[in-house]
């Protein structure tokens, strides 16, 4: 250390600390004894489990959670209020008489104690971060609802915990989430952003990595990697048919009311305003007795479970690796803190979810159910939009190129030629192979342009129930 030099010494005097220059060197002699006596702390603002390169689980929270005796060894210096207060069982008895039976509401609590199951798992898998959107009108629950599930963790008030509003930059946003990890976030509020681009910060949020960024002097600041369940809020959907597949595979709409009435909700608010961070505290201590192995054990069999809900979208997989998140964190509190919460109510719920998550209609499936929709509408008319020629196994369905983009513009289909593209290499479009239509020769003799949609007489569209119970 240059400041336990001679010539170094004297620049504590910039710090307040007073001293007559002719004693410098008693001073540099005690700062060393002192130094070499004194405990070391490791002071710490991330959250989050540590990797220490051995099979010990260590968990960050407001202290050091661990087997192992070296937890004075670590102190919390951030700001979050994470310091439990108030009494488990009061919590635990409100969880019991206000939320179990509310299958949507034992979601969200179950997302406000999974970021720590997700952090065990994107060791192993790659999840990423995870996002629910809890979005429908007023007074439906949805403040009340990210209250409780950071309540597990941290003071629910918002700005004094892990609850935040999204009035903020895109960077204090992602420094937020990026020191809560292995800790769920709540953003209330999105119509509160100023983002000029949302899907952007979203991409950003579920990535796991903070932004890269320079220090005063130029030099690379430290890329941050976290694993997190972050809640938001919102009176409407932040995923539409434009957003991007990348996301619809990691933001998740939550639509269902959350609280019964005003006195549900008021309830739910007064426990947890008294009553925090003390859940979290002992699922943790759990967690940590109940081990990585079987939390691996469990996921891979409440995937190979969810494998089984019939639902017909490319993206079914990926959403059940996430949704799976939850399911088994729901098991793993129901075990931890014996809520009695009935599996197969929560199971069905979950199973409901994932098929109205993955079977939400892509632009391009949309844009051929138009396309069915006009030709059942116009059927002994067609002959002014195309022709349709039956086949065997097949109906194809040939529009002449300007009359189907008027329509598109009728039906206010703006990119519509990228779901041509799409559905072009999935064979349900039938171009020459340089352009996304195929000549046609009319009933003039006249060789015209015609946009042809395949339809196959075997495809079906019906889907079977499916019961998943604990096993």
């Amino acid at each position: 250390m240059l400041i336990l030099q001679k010539k170094e010494i004297t620049t504590l005097l910039n710090y307040g600390i007073i001293f007559d220059e002719c004693y410098a060197q008693k001073l540099i002699a005690y700062l060393i004894q002192s130094t070499q006596e004194a405990p070391e702390v490791k002071s710490y603002r991330k959250l989050g489990w540590i990797n220490n390169n051995d099979d010990i689980l260590r968990f960050k929270l407001h202290k050091l959670i661990t087997k192992k005796e070296e937890a004075d060894e670590y102190k919390y210096n951030g700001d979050l209020d994470i310091i439990p207060r108030g009494n488990l069982k009061e919590w635990q008895n409100m969880v019991k008489s206000e939320v179990v039976g509310n299958a949507p509401l034992i979601f969200v609590l179950a997302a406000g104690f999974a970021s720590s199951v997700l952090s065990l798992l994107n060791e192993k898998y790659d999840l990423g971060c995870i996002i629910f959107n809890l979005s429908n009108y007023s007074s439906k629950g949805k403040t009340t609802a990210a209250m409780l599930a950071v309540s597990a963790f941290s003071n629910p008030k918002v700005n004094a915990g892990t609850l935040t509003t999204y009035n903020a930059t895109d960077n204090a946003i992602s420094e937020i989430v990026a020191n809560c990890n292995g800790v769920t976030v709540a953003l209330d509020e999105v119509a509160m952003n100023g983002s000029r681009n949302f899907s952007r910060l979203l991409y950003s949020l579920c990535s796991g990595t903070s932004k890269n960024r320079l220090n005063g002097d130029s030099t690379l600041k430290e890329v941050k990697r976290y694993s997190s369940i972050i809640i938001s809020t919102a009176e409407f959907d932040i995923i539409d048919d434009g957003s991007p597949e990348g996301l619809k595979a990691r933001v998740f709409e939550i639509t269902d009311p959350l609280t019964t009435n005003s006195l549900n909700s008021n309830n739910i608010k007064t426990c947890v305003l008294n009553n925090y961070a003390v859940a979290g505290e002992k699922f943790i201590e759990k967690l940590i007795v109940y081990g990585k192995d079987k939390v691996f054990e469990l996921y891979d069999k409440a995937v190979n479970e969810l494998k089984r809900v019939q639902v017909k979208s490319d993206l079914k997989d990926r959403v059940i690796s996430k949704i799976a998140v939850i399911w088994i964190t729901e098991y793993l509190m129901n075990e931890f803190f014996d809520f009695n919460i009935d599996d197969k109510e929560t199971a069905n719920y979950i199973v409901k979810l994932i098929k109205r998550i993955s079977a939400e209609a892509s632009p391009e499936e949309k844009l051929l159910n138009i396309v069915q929709e006009i030709v059942a509408e116009n059927r002994m008319k067609f002959s002014c939009l195309g022709v349709i020629n039956e086949y065997e196994s097949y109906t194809d369905v040939n529009f002449y190129q300007k009359e189907f983009e008027n329509l598109m513009k009728k039906y206010d289909i703006i990119n519509f030629k990228k779901s041509l593209k799409i559905l072009k290499s999935k064979g349900k479009l039938i171009t020459e192979s340089d352009r996304l239509t195929k000549r046609f020769v009319d009933s003039h003799s006249l060789r015209v342009n015609c946009y042809c949609f395949r339809f196959y007489k075997s495809e079906s569209s019906s889907d079977d129930d499916i019961e998943i119970t604990e096993g």
